[in-house]
């Protein structure tokens, strides 16, 4: 397997990495956008592998997302719990339902599913309810 560098950075790419490889959020941050800075001056994914105690895997995979998404690719999403209903898009669909079907949580959840093109078990739809108030 050849070697593989990011692409000739520009100084004002640099200067991003270098401030983000100081003053990143978190660790993975600091750590990738260092990585980031040593492939481009032609350390190899191995030897990265090696400064980092990462997989040669993980250093491509940090590659591939920089050639991807360059310094978004750093930014992680927070932790948790993925939202499933959006209570912006959502709350009005589910409320023109309960006008049609009120005391039918399943009904109107298996409608919800079938228009908005999305899963999601009958439990978190009782939290959706709860957490934007709506009371069938």
């Amino acid at each position: 397997m050849k070697p593989r560098y990011v692409e000739k950075l520009n100084q004002e790419t640099i200067k991003k990495l270098e401030n983000l490889r100081k003053k990143g959020k978190n660790s993975k941050e600091r750590e990738r956008s260092h990585a980031i800075l040593l492939s481009d001056q032609k350390v190899s994914p191995k030897e990265l592998g090696k400064i980092f105690n990462k997989t040669r895997r993980t250093i491509y995979n940090w590659l591939k997302e920089w050639e991807e998404k360059e310094v978004e690719s750093f930014i992680l999403a927070e932790r948790g719990r993925n939202t499933i209903f959006d209570e912006n898009k959502h709350k009005e669909a589910v409320e023109k339902h309960i006008e049609k079907y009120p005391h039918q949580p399943k009904k109107i959840l298996a409608l919800i599913q079938k228009e908005q093109n999305i899963k999601a078990s009958h439990q978190t739809f009782i939290r959706f309810l709860k957490k934007t108030g709506i009371k069938i």
